[in-house]
């Protein structure tokens, strides 16, 4: 890939952390900013608060990770699914420094707790609220009309099979009078239109390739942004385990996990010298 569409490594986090960085952010961005209509240079360490949600289903996984955050760094107040939720959290003071442990190379690393236990994740990247996923569609609906009081206009699919749910929402539960917005990851199921609502699909798949300089002058507008985020300590990446002694042979370690059904930090394989 072009060194254009790479983020230079912030300078305050590890070479292993910032392996993780690209996919997961630039997926994220392109749902938010493109997806749901929210502009790229509004992102700020001290946002306006705004008086709206932004709903992230998979709030717990990486592309959701991101999601939550750069919601909230552009003042959006944020109710984020995961597999443990619906606790209010605005109220918690922000934990993040709690989960800051030295590392070798970069002054600080930040530990992010394995995606099972959701709330507390979610929790440490500000949410603003959470919703437990494992609850059947009309207790999930009633949690979020509780929370929301129907206050938003934008939903963000970043698991990539909640749009029924999404669908129901923002039909039968949201009061925005305006546009409504839909994004997700999931660019290959057949998906009917929901009533007033502007749906995008989220493409990163091509990126690098020719014929693609839409997504490309996206991604470059993204990656001041991004890295600007993580430098200030705004943003912070999904929690990192690396895996093997390095090269190749760590592979093995990626697929086992993913054989076995683990979940939690992002695996980086080191391959060669740094």
């Amino acid at each position: 890939m072009d060194a254009p569409l790479t983020i230079p490594t912030p300078k305050n986090i590890s070479f292993e952390q910032a392996a993780t960085l690209g996919v997961g952010s630039y997926t994220a961005s392109l749902g938010l900013f493109e997806g749901l209509n929210i502009p790229p240079d509004h992102p700020t360490s001290n946002p306006e608060p705004k008086d709206e949600w932004v709903i992230v289903f998979g709030g717990a996984g990486s592309v959701g990770q991101y999601a939550v955050q750069l919601a909230k760094t552009c003042g959006y107040k944020v109710l984020a699914s995961c597999s443990e939720g619906g606790e209010e959290v605005s109220n918690f003071p922000n934990p993040l420094s709690s989960y800051r442990i030295p590392s070798s190379s970069t002054p600080y690393t930040v530990y992010c707790p394995p995606s099972d236990d959701g709330t507390q994740l979610l929790k440490s990247l500000s949410a603003t609220a959470t919703l437990n996923h494992t609850l059947d569609h009309a207790n999930q609906l009633a949690a979020i009309r509780s929370l929301t009081g129907g206050n938003f206009s934008r939903v963000f699919d970043a698991a990539g099979y909640s749009y029924p749910l999404a669908a129901k929402a923002l039909s039968e539960i949201s009061t925005a009078a305006g546009p409504k917005y839909f994004t997700t990851t999931d660019d290959w199921s057949p998906l009917d239109e929901i009533p007033g609502t502007k749906t995008h699909r989220i493409t990163l798949g091509p990126i690098g390739r020719e014929g693609e300089e839409k997504l490309h002058e996206n991604i470059k507008k993204y990656i001041p942004v991004i890295k600007t985020l993580v430098e200030e300590g705004t943003v912070f990446t999904n929690g990192v385990e690396v895996l093997g002694e390095g090269g190749i042979e760590g592979l093995k370690g990626v697929l086992e996990k993913g054989e076995k059904g683990e979940k939690g930090k992002k695996g980086v394989v080191m391959v060669g010298g740094v």
